[in-house]
């Protein structure tokens, strides 16, 4: 509510004309990273809590598991576009 529609938008006049504005941005972009980041934090340690790992070794195994699904699939669309092109 703060930002109106310069949220969504390239052009930003509103925000670039005020200092106030443009620092509580960064605000909420900061609040917004650290909750991000601390969502990660809570996320491994549950996942190795259920898991009965560290959440280091959760952290590992849920990349692991991305490979596993990534791969066959990152192979699967690279050989439809090459049957395209």
């Amino acid at each position: 509510m703060l930002f109106g529609t310069e949220s969504f938008t390239n052009e930003t006049p509103r925000l670039d004309e005020s200092i106030g504005l443009e620092v509580a941005f960064i605000g909420f972009s900061a609040a917004k990273l650290a909750l991000l980041a601390w969502s990660f934090v809570i996320f491994f340690n549950c996942l190795g809590e259920v898991q009965g790992f560290s959440a280091w070794k959760a952290v590992g195994n849920y990349f692991l598991a991305l490979l596993l699904v990534a791969v066959p699939v990152g192979a699967i669309l690279a050989f439809v576009y090459f049957l395209r092109h």
